[in-house]
């Protein structure tokens, strides 16, 4: 995959692909749970005010719980769905 490594939506795919250890295509799209312009243009804005670190997204994506902040920092956890 030929993207930014500084890129919110490269991290987040990245971050879930070696956690599930598949490469990053067979993933489904980013897109589908996220307008990805938009995340992009949050971190950017955010870098340009405070150097980006005060940005911080929760995601689900994968059945994980993404965040991702303005550092370049994503953390997974999984996703906990109550009992039935």
């Amino acid at each position: 995959m030929a993207a930014d490594s500084d890129d919110p939506v490269y991290a987040i795919v990245e971050a879930v692909a070696e956690r599930e250890d598949v490469p990053p295509e067979d993933l489904p799209p980013l897109g589908t749970v996220v307008d990805c312009d938009a995340l992009k243009d949050l971190f950017r804005h955010g870098e340009n005010q405070s150097g980006g670190s005060g940005v911080r997204v929760q995601i689900e994506y994968c059945e994980y719980d993404v965040e991702v902040t303005g550092g370049g920092s994503v953390t997974l956890s999984p996703v906990q769905r109550p009992s039935r």
